[in-house]
């Protein structure tokens, strides 16, 4: 006797290929959201980095001696944040708690290095000396770029400014700069947390730059 509609064992294998097929497509959509915030969170550091990279350049060109416990007391990074001077970065984080783990020791010792400036803001030589070393804390602001540094508390930057002549590649005094041929070679390294699919992780970049005087 021939069986007008189907059969059990067929309406599950049917049953079974439309499962996989969702499932695929579900899983296919959360990938693409994975990349999607990706891709939104290595904007945002791009955009982050500029913005962070123009607000020191601007200190530098406005007074090529500018003191960081001063000049960089509390700077705006447009409407995407703000960064401050700071001696004592991480406040509060415990590092050895950090992830991933290859993350501790580079926190750890860029903790320790921001608590020593260089040359100390205490002494007024700062000004006439080529090399600065110094860091400074983010905060957030109301537009803050997805996944960038800016985003999450915690962040902080080490820089390094060496006024330099771009002609010579020896360091001068940052009071007799030439605008022709003078200027600064500029380091730093940006620490934060950002957000994955695997969790939140901490995470690092560094960027160089030379800057006229100009």
């Amino acid at each position: 006797m021939k069986n007008s509609g189907y059969s059990l064992p067929g309406a599950m294998v049917i049953l079974a290929i439309v499962t996989l097929v969702i499932f695929g497509f579900l899983k296919s959509q959360g990938y693409t959201v994975q990349v999607q915030n990706m891709i939104k969170s290595k904007r945002g550091v791009q955009d982050a980095k500029q913005a962070f990279e123009g607000e020191l350049i601007n200190a530098f060109r406005n007074n090529a001696c500018f003191i960081p416990s001063t000049g960089l007391a509390n700077v705006a990074i447009g409407t995407i944040g703000s960064m401050k001077y700071s001696d004592n970065v991480l406040n509060g984080v415990v590092t050895s708690k950090v992830v991933p783990g290859s993350m501790i020791g580079k926190l750890s010792e860029a903790k320790a290095r921001c608590a020593k400036p260089r040359p100390p803001n205490t002494t007024p030589a700062i000004a006439a000396n080529a090399h600065r070393y110094f860091c400074v804390e983010f905060t957030a602001g109301p537009s803050s770029p997805v996944g960038s540094f800016l985003s999450r508390g915690g962040s902080f930057a080490e820089v390094y400014i060496e006024s330099r002549n771009f002609q010579t590649g020896q360091p001068v005094d940052c009071n007799v700069l030439n605008k022709a041929s003078d200027g600064a070679w500029l380091l730093y390294s940006l620490y934060w947390q950002a957000a994955t699919p695997e969790g939140v992780f901490w995470q690092s970049h560094s960027g160089a730059m030379n800057v006229s005087a100009q």
